[in-house]
């Protein structure tokens, strides 16, 4: 597909987005759909989005935004904004710190999602123009986890809040909630209203969205408080199955997953093999022992288990000879022995290489999850599933984290906060045990990988 060139000379009042992979397309498509002229610069966009643009008829260019001749040729003189929305911080920097010094009228509004950097090309955009995808969503993601119906953002350096309530009485939007201005109105029958006036009529049982200071609203008696946390709804039953109180049974199979957290199949495996051992050996030592010195025909059972753990520890004091007994059952312990002291070997080493790997975890921040209950798992510590679990926190919610290759840096941020992290697939019904699934309050999926998310929210349901 060739690109569709602007025709410059005829652009007034455009606005140039810099990046057209992923959000870069839905910045043009939301600017085109209030009616802007869109001009975009990548050098390396996909077939599909490229083919998608020239649909909508918007001018493209190839070329390096980090040059004069590529901003001049989208019509820098005369745009009024740049969009910056690719990932490369360093060459988002290096365009917007261009298009301000070619046109200084001209906003310039960046992508980043690294603080530092956001915040040193704030100093040269302005306040306000450096926004972080990251930061955007995550509070969506928090209160959908929470089922909140408060929803703060800031305008100008002042706090707004939306909030969502249900009409208690029939009468007017002014009558019923005074000054606070109605956003959005749904009715029992499914009728949804945008922006209606205040004289328009709300029955009862209507959803409703309103808008105003938190003071306002205090005011108005809707909320009590200033922390949008205290005002959200009772959670638990949407996302998970309310826990019950554990039984005895419980307790101990949260003891066994909490001890052997980490281990693998083979290490389970030895266990097993090492007791069905130790089980099989006591009962024939205990049936076909003969004692010698008490002319007994048999051994009673706990001697039987303690010849049978000496001689698997080859500790071998002495004390119940074979050299005297029967042929077979000398042939037994030959073999107790070699298969024994080949299982304990193994098993100490696979003990070893579990303890190695859990100190390496914990000093990771990962941390057993397991015995935690009423909590929220955030699965993907990313930079949204990061700022969740800051959220989450600071509304004093306790939180587990699921992700099987977390960054350094997240995991610290989350070990900052006390918050267990297991690296695991989400998609293992061992890493969701490890999390304590079935005693959370909700889930929040949140890695970058679509196809993941879907798998994850799959295994999950399939868990509850």
């Amino acid at each position: 597909m060739i690109p569709h060139p602007p025709q410059t000379a005829q652009l007034r009042g455009h606005v140039i987005v810099v990046g057209l992979h992923g959000i870069g397309l839905r910045v043009v498509e939301q600017l085109l759909g209030i009616g802007q002229q869109v001009v975009v610069i990548d050098d390396g966009a996909d077939d599909r989005s490229v083919r998608q643009i020239a649909l909508w008829e918007v001018g493209h260019v190839v070329g390096n935004a980090a040059r004069v001749e590529v901003l001049e040729m989208a019509g820098l003189a005369t745009a009024r904004a740049v969009i910056c929305t690719e990932r490369n911080e360093l060459h988002t920097l290096e365009v917007a710190l261009l298009a301000r010094e070619l046109n200084d009228a001209v906003r310039v509004i960046v992508r980043s999602s690294n603080a530092p950097v956001g915040e040193a090309i704030a100093g040269v955009t302005g306040v306000g123009t450096v926004l972080s995808a990251e930061e955007l969503s995550a509070p969506a993601f928090t209160e959908a986890v929470l089922q909140q119906r408060v929803h703060d953002f800031h305008l100008s350096g002042e706090l707004f809040r939306i909030v969502e309530v249900d009409a208690k009485k029939s009468g007017t939007f002014r009558s019923e909630y005074g000054d606070l201005a109605p956003i959005i109105s749904a009715s029992a029958d499914g009728v949804v209203t945008v922006f209606p006036s205040r004289d328009e009529h709300v029955s009862a049982g209507d959803r409703v969205a309103l808008l105003a200071t938190p003071d306002q609203f205090r005011k108005a008696g809707l909320i009590s408080s200033g922390d949008a946390a205290k005002s959200q709804i009772p959670v638990g039953a949407r996302y998970a199955k309310q826990a019950p109180p554990k039984s005895s049974s419980g307790s101990l199979r949260s003891l066994w997953q909490s001890v052997f957290y980490g281990a693998d199949r083979a290490l389970k495996t030895t266990i097993i093999l090492f007791l069905s051992l130790i089980v099989v050996a006591t009962i024939v030592i205990d049936i076909w022992y003969v004692n010698r010195s008490t002319d007994d025909a048999q051994m009673d059972l706990i001697d039987a288990l303690y010849t049978t753990v000496q001689t698997l520890v080859t500790v071998g004091y002495g004390d119940f000879p074979f050299g005297d007994q029967p042929t077979a059952l000398r042939i037994f312990d030959i073999l107790l022995m070699l298969v024994g002291a080949a299982l304990v070997a193994i098993l100490f080493a696979q003990l070893t290489d579990l303890l190695v790997s859990r100190r390496i975890a914990a000093s990771f921040g990962s941390q057993r999850a397991g015995t935690m209950r009423n909590h929220y798992i955030v699965v993907g510590l990313g930079g949204v599933g990061i700022r969740v679990v800051e959220q989450l926190r600071a509304a004093g919610k306790r939180v587990a984290v699921i992700d099987k290759e977390p960054s350094p840096r997240n995991v610290s941020r989350a070990r900052a906060l006390s918050v267990p992290v297991v690296v695991a697939d989400a998609t293992d019904s061992d890493a969701l045990a490890a999390a304590n699934l079935s005693a959370a309050a909700g889930v929040a999926v949140l890695t970058s990988s679509d196809l993941a998310n879907i798998e994850t929210g799959l295994a999950i349901r399939g868990e509850l």
